[in-house]
């Protein structure tokens, strides 16, 4: 007698999974009518097992061969991987003999004869023959199914006969749960991380379960027993890199006839990068993996480079790769059935122990039940071995786990009376399980908020429906217990619990337990948030959210009458020189009656504080004069708006009712679509903002990068100094045709050798999120940048994107910056006038400056009392004279010098200090370069933005109120040194006093004496102050005018004029006059 499939798949099973193949029947056998029961006596079976135990050969045989089960089969996951994994292993692939699991195990010899068919479910349901199918979907397809496609998903729910959830070691969201509990048929959870919380809202039949444990299998050689090794904290890639090798060599040394594979644990995708190019320095190819990453295009046959080790999902058959070196963030957590993944290096820490379980499930699968560990390394300098012991401890009793925040929440809960006095009163206990039913009218009067919200940009992709899928993802992740209602089709309201550990504890706990609200209303072209734990979705391309409403209508609810005073202003500065001043802030009783500062015209609206005269929206505002009620009258309302996030808040006594809340938010929105509505004329002063984009803004035609923000937070992985490693940071924008991308700039960077590499960057706007992106032509070679912080890796464009720390200029001739544009004041083109230009008069031609090119030359004077007199320093040292001994332009200011004293290198004041005819003067000096064939465009932007960043930065010194005494005053007592080797400079003079009581002075400084004599022209109110900036053989005067009064000026020499500009408006708001010394 032949033996059926079904006896024939069941005899190719382990013992264990036999005896949950059993559980299952009879699971089944129980609730084989379920469509006779009632909803509240169906429950859902489970099958806990570790990862690496076979759960996929039970899923096959309880689909594909248990006999009694002959209509449609639900196979279902929260993962795209998963599921095409699952699909594989149930039904092979077409022509791929070995790929699933009872091929392998010779119990058939081909897909096709497997007794039913199996199909990833794409396509509508009538589609797939009647009998004998297999559907493999996500969770995510059902759900959509059920909220969008509503006659698709209620003939799955007539047809299915029995749904298996592989639940992918995943904590399920209300949602999954309420689809699974819909179909009417028996239903069953695999997990690998079991805890009992996942499935609370699944109605488990816990009598029928069927669990086995870590241990049990390990006793059987079918899991690998787990050796920690604990390494870090590690601080140095390249010594990580170096010693897991070694670890790794030493492991399996004696592995001859395999390769076993590392996975290394990352928590950002620069690490990754980073780990990938130093094993390929070491001529290692790797599999590193992440979501940003884009596949490898490298065919067969050709040679492997950097970026063909960069993919962006995890690679179809793992088993086929050769790279035994595999780095990931998220990707390698489930899915991967290789068994021969058996050493975890974990670089970077993980969320939570859950990752850690899924993580160690990658290693431990040993189907040869050979005698061998599996191994992890541990540089997170947390002890992550003692969260493994734990695991196994409760593990091995055979009772799954309870999450610490679910069981604390339900003892708490549980402890509490159903009424108690509080807050001097007799109320009612909250129960969170009953939120999701409450009534509109319910939530309207017992939910309470603050008069608090953001307004942000709704993309065309946004679907309530799925963002709120992506918080609750969210909240999981973040192991929040939430409860949702949906109080209308528009509005979403989330009340969560955070439980926590008292931060003040180190081993023990006690823990606390935090209540916070999450609202979400949809309007037609915005979305109002708010969330109590300041948690905000702005600038979310992927979920349709872009960034906040435009300033220009936020500024709406500041009207322009009698009644509105601002009271604070917090501005920040649309000029992105690194050395200005990022924002600022000023309070006064009305700003509107305070004096404007000089650059008002360079700041844009980071918040603003007032108050206006109105209605409280929220409040009935009918008289009833049959009962002696008066109509209440307008009000003051103290109101806080944030431009940047879309912020607004009003000073209310108490919280309002959600009801009330929702009516302030209506009136909000009717304010800022108001078109009639003017906003303060005080918000004038300050740069206009462009709320709408235009075509021509997106064409982008020079870009200037500012390092400021990121030079004070990262260093170079190399070491070098940001000015010699990328010396040239305004650059030409260039429209490409053949390339999608379209607009590219080359980015020179030096490497540690001197040499310049030219990296290609593609720039283009993406109109949803309203953001300019900048993107390597190949991802690998993004400079890497380590943090000061905390040593974490980071890729240069990667934090330019995040930061957004560029100005860009549009082929509009508008400004972009910091996500926002801007119309330029700087009058040029049609508008230029010579006469009015601010520019003009400041601009000084010197002859001698189109011929010198290096600062500070290569060699001192012999006798090493001076520079070499053919560079600026020399030049400046002589008072404007020129090497041959002719008075050059400059020479006339320096009339009646009484003291000039270098003080370059360092925390400088400037290059030079100089006195004369009573007048205290920073000097900061720029040359080409030392090499004289080095030739400029005369007008560039980077060496302005260089010289214009040291002027600003240490601006205050020059301000007669300013008391500070420079810490580095010895230093002027010692001789000039300065060695740059690579460039062959070598130069020491002898003293850095050079003139003293308007004597040349070559003798040892007092430096205390010097400094006194500043300081008393610094503090004389009638004294003039000038900064002087001196440009050798790279800006000339005439060139930067007549380029400015072309019909369309050169984008670099926009950008070089709105530096000075802003430059001019810090000097002059100290009172102080600029001098710019360039070339005629």
């Amino acid at each position: 007698m032949s033996i059926s499939y079904q006896e024939k798949a069941f005899q190719s099973l382990r013992d264990y999974q036999q005896e949950a193949v059993y559980s299952c029947i009879k699971y089944c056998d129980k609730y084989k009518d379920a469509r006779a029961m009632a909803k509240n006596e169906l429950k859902t079976g489970l099958v806990a097992m570790p990862t690496g135990s076979g759960k996929s050969a039970i899923i096959a045989f309880l689909s594909v061969y248990y006999e009694q089960i002959k209509g449609l089969v639900l196979v279902v996951s929260p993962r795209i991987a998963v599921t095409e994994q699952l699909k594989t292993e149930i039904g092979g692939k077409e022509n791929a003999e070995g790929q699933n699991f009872f091929v392998r195990k010779k119990q058939i010899h081909l897909p096709e004869e497997l007794p039913k068919k199996v199909f990833l479910y794409d396509k509508p349901i009538d589609a797939y023959p009647e009998n004998g199918v297999v559907l493999v979907a996500t969770i995510q397809k059902i759900d959509y199914l059920k909220r969008e496609k509503t006659d698709e998903y209620q003939a799955l729910l007539r047809e299915a006969e029995l749904v298996i959830f592989d639940e992918g070691h995943y904590e399920p969201a209300e949602s999954w749960s309420d689809t699974i509990r819909e179909f009417k048929c028996p239903r069953i959870i695999f997990s690998a991380t079991p805890f009992r919380n996942d499935f609370k809202q699944f109605d488990i039949d816990w009598p029928l379960a069927h669990f086995i444990s870590y241990d049990t299998l390990l006793a059987q050689n079918y899991l690998r027993k787990v050796v920690f090794v604990q390494k870090g904290p590690s601080l140095s890639i390249p010594i990580f890199v170096d010693s897991i090798l070694e670890e790794y060599n030493q492991a399996f040394e004696k592995a001859k006839s395999r390769t076993p594979k590392l996975i290394i644990n990352c928590d950002n995708p620069d690490s990754i990068k980073r780990l990938a190019k130093e094993f390929y320095k070491r001529g290692y190819d790797c599999i590193a993996i992440h979501e940003t990453f884009e596949d490898s295009k490298r065919k067969k046959g050709q040679k492997r480079k950097l970026k063909d080790n960069f993919y962006h999902r995890v690679p179809g058959e793992p088993e086929k790769e050769l790279a035994f070196i595999w780095i990931h963030q998220y990707k390698l957590l489930e899915g991967i059935d290789d068994p021969s993944f058996q050493m975890l290096a974990i670089f970077e820490p993980l969320r939570n122990t859950r990752s850690l379980i899924q993580q160690i499930g990658r290693i431990i699968r040993n189907p040869r039940q050979l005698d061998e560990p599996a191994y992890v390394f541990n540089w997170t300098g947390v002890d992550l071995e003692k969260d493994w012991k734990d695991f196994l401890e409760l593990d091995k009793t055979g009772a799954l786990i309870k999450a610490f925040n679910r069981e604390v929440f339900e003892k708490f809960n549980s402890s509490l009376e159903m009424k108690a006095y509080v807050d001097k009163r007799f109320r009612g206990k909250f129960n969170p399980g009953a939120f999701n039913s409450w009534s509109q009218k319910q939530v309207f009067e017992n939910i309470k908020l603050p008069l608090k919200v953001n307004l942000l940009q709704k993309l065309p992709s946004f679907k309530l429906s799925e963002f709120s899928t992506v918080l609750e993802f969210e909240f999981e992740e973040r192991d929040r217990l939430f409860y949702k209602n949906g109080i209308d089709s528009n509005a979403l309201l989330y009340y969560y619990f955070t439980i926590a550990n008292s931060p003040f504890l180190g081993e023990e706990y006690f823990p606390t337990i935090s209540h916070d609200i999450c609202f979400i209303k949809e309007f037609a072209d915005y979305i109002a948030f708010y969330d109590s734990s300041g948690s905000l979705p702005i600038g979310r391309d992927d979920c349709g959210i872009g960034l906040a409403i435009e300033p220009a209508l936020l500024k709406k609810i500041f009207i322009e009458d009698d009644t509105t005073v601002l009271h604070r202003i917090y501005l920040k500065n649309a000029n992105i020189g690194s050395r200005d001043p990022r924002d600022h802030s000023f309070t006064g009783p009305s700003i509107a009656n305070t004096t404007p500062y000089l650059n008002d015209f360079s700041h844009f609206l980071g918040s603003a504080f007032g108050s206006y005269m109105d209605k409280k929206p929220f409040k009935d505002y009918k008289s009833d004069k049959k009962k002696d009620i008066p109509a209440l009258k307008p009000v003051q309302l103290r109101s806080y708006l944030g431009f940047s996030k879309g912020r607004i808040s009003q000073t209310e006594a108490g919280y309002l009712t959600a009801g009330e809340y929702i009516k302030w938010l209506d009136y909000l929105m009717a304010l800022v679509r108001d078109s009639d509505r003017r906003y303060n004329s005080l918000f004038d002063r300050y740069a206009i903002h462009l709320p709408e984009v235009t075509p021509e803004d997106m064409i982008p035609e020079n870009i200037l990068i500012d390092l400021f923000d990121i030079e004070n937070e990262f260093d170079l992985e190399s070491g070098d100094d940001w000015d010699s490693i990328i010396p040239d940071r305004c650059l030409e924008i260039e429209y490409v045709q053949p390339n999608k991308k379209k607009h590219q700039f080359i980015l020179p960077v030096k490497n540690t050798e001197g040499t310049a590499i030219q990296h290609t960057v593609f720039i283009e706007f993406n109109m949803a999120s309203k953001k300019f992106k900048l993107q390597l032509e190949d991802s690998s070679k993004d400079e890497i940048l380590i943090s000061k912080s905390n040593q974490k890796a980071a890729g240069l464009l990667s934090v330019l994107n995040r930061k957004q720390s560029f100005r860009i200029l549009a082929s509009s001739h508008n400004l972009y910056a910091n996500g926002h544009f801007y119309r330029p004041v700087l009058k040029y083109g049609k508008g230029f006038e010579l006469k009015s230009f601010p520019l003009t008069n400041i601009l000084i031609g010197a002859t001698v400056l189109s011929l010198l090119h290096s600062e500070k030359g290569k060699k001192a004077k012999p006798d090493g009392t001076g520079w070499d007199p053919s560079c600026l320093f020399g030049l400046i040292d002589n008072l404007g004279v020129h090497v041959d001994g002719t008075k050059t332009e400059m020479a006339v200011h320096f009339d009646d010098t009484e003291l000039l004293v270098c003080d370059d290198l360092g925390t400088e004041i400037a290059d030079f200090i100089l006195l004369h005819n009573g007048k205290l003067v920073l000097i900061h000096v720029k040359g080409i370069g030392n090499d004289p064939a080095k030739t400029s465009s005369l007008y560039g932007a980077s060496k302005i933005s260089e010289v214009c960043n040291q002027a600003v930065k240490n601006l205050h010194y020059i301000s007669m109120f300013d008391r500070t005494a420079p810490k580095h005053l010895d230093r002027l007592e010692k001789p000039y040194k300065f060695v740059n080797t690579k460039q062959g400079i070598d130069l020491t003079v002898n003293t850095r006093l050079r003139y003293f009581n308007k004597t040349r002075n070559l003798q040892k400084a007092d430096s205390k004496k010097v400094w006194q004599k500043i300081e008393e022209v610094k503090y004389n109110a009638s004294a003039e102050r000038e900064v002087w900036l001196v440009m050798g053989k790279l800006f000339s005067r005439n060139r930067f005018l007549g380029e400015m009064a072309k019909g369309k000026p050169a984008p670099e020499a926009i950008q070089a004029g709105l530096i000075l500009q802003n430059t001019l408006a810090a000097v002059g708001s100290l009172g102080a006059q600029l001098k710019v010394f360039c070339s005629p």
